[in-house]
């Protein structure tokens, strides 16, 4: 009897010792995924505001870094040109959307962390002065490292509400983006159409969904 208590007290023991062990390992494993964490998502500390003429350079910066992150990631869901843009022709781009959100035909929202800009969106009218000028075509990027920390749906929100001139916002996405396409949902848009082989790269084309936000009917 006294042997097998003894052998039971053992293993308790033995059983007490890992615990602890493991309960430090567990501790030591929860440090270190917190530091990595806190490292690769350093937005987790954005904020979103209105565009100003002192973001171009940033984003044409990040507009450039799509170009790289495409040769690692073919099935990147923008649409880029054939030929990299000079930087003069994107002056120009930035400047021509700087006006039009002055006459009030584009409504864009910033998300900046660590003093830059990391991301924007914006929602353009079609055919000013036209009877589809009720109509808005929404756009958004945000630049590796500022991705899935919530910078996508607080853009998206933010235009929305200030782009309530707008009866209809459409957008397009590639289909096989199903993480975008879950945050449109999740922003009110629906699907009603997918435009095939809307897209070719890289000599094989790409289908895009067709979603809308409607804030009447």
């Amino acid at each position: 009897m006294r042997l097998r208590q003894l052998r039971v007290l053992g293993r308790r023991g033995q059983a007490g010792r890992k615990g602890i062990a493991l309960k430090r390992f567990y501790n030591v494993l929860r440090t270190i995924l917190a530091d990595a964490v806190s490292r690769i998502t350093p937005a987790a500390r954005f904020r979103v505001r209105p565009l100003r003429r002192s973001d171009c350079g940033d984003l044409i910066k990040n507009y450039f870094s799509y170009y790289d992150e495409l040769r690692t990631s073919p099935d990147f869901g923008i649409v880029f040109y054939r030929k990299k843009p000079s930087y003069h022709a994107e002056l120009k781009w930035f400047e021509s959307l700087y006006r039009s959100v002055s006459s009030g035909n584009t409504i864009a929202s910033v998300a900046e962390a660590d003093g830059k800009a990391v991301g924007l969106c914006q929602v353009t009218r079609l055919r000013p002065g036209s009877e589809v000028d009720h109509v808005a075509e929404l756009g958004i990027a945000i630049i590796r490292g500022y991705r899935s920390i919530g910078a996508g749906s607080a853009l998206i929100r933010d235009v929305l509400r200030r782009g309530k001139g707008f009866e209809t916002v459409k957008l397009s996405v590639f289909s096989s983006n199903t993480a975008a396409k879950r945050l449109y949902r999740r922003m009110g848009f629906r699907k009603y159409g997918t435009f095939r082989r809307s897209i070719k790269r890289g000599g094989r084309y790409v289908d895009e969904d067709l979603m809308r936000f409607d804030r009447t009917g």
